[in-house]
């Protein structure tokens, strides 16, 4: 499996774009990375396309990172966020994530071993990797077929 970590599709410049859209149109499957502040109505179509149009549900991911800001209630977000995925709020994985609470405890010298142990629980990371490791365990490369066929589609109903 290869991972690509690609520009939003909202950057406002058109290498962006069309370099997610090409990343897009070549992977297995999606892991969107969004923050505590939420994504806003472009953000929100733009997942909601990738979900649907672009056939990713079933086979993403969605990353709520900054959980752990100071003034985030990360239920409040999780169910905003759940909401705002609309019909695929159920089919869609939504993991909690704080990488700098993950950073720290992974480079911190000063810390000890109950302080590291608190803040690598609190970084959600072991709850991502649970969720990466079922989609990479239901066959990421079996995937890759789909995906292509979703991709015929796609080209055939520009081509009309």
């Amino acid at each position: 499996m290869t991972l690509l970590d690609l520009p939003g599709t909202l950057s406002g410049e058109d290498a962006h774009t069309a370099r997610a859209r090409e990343g897009l149109r070549s992977a297995a499957a999606l892991v969107i990375v969004t923050t505590s502040e939420l994504p806003g109505e472009a953000e929100t179509a733009a997942i909601r396309a990738a979900l649907d149009a672009d056939s990713f549900v079933g086979r993403s991911l969605v990353v709520v990172n900054k959980i752990n800001a100071e003034n985030s209630d990360p239920a409040l977000i999780l169910d905003e966020v759940r909401l705002r995925l609309g019909p695929f709020a159920d089919r869609v994985p939504v993991v909690a994530t704080d990488a700098l609470d993950h950073i720290e405890a992974v480079n911190d010298p000063d810390l000890d071993a109950e302080q590291r142990e608190w803040l690598l629980a609190r970084s959600g990371f072991d709850a991502f990797t649970v969720e990466l490791q079922k989609i990479v365990d239901a066959g990421v490369e079996a995937f890759r077929p789909m995906a292509q066929a979703h991709e015929l589609v796609r080209v055939l109903d520009d081509a009309v």
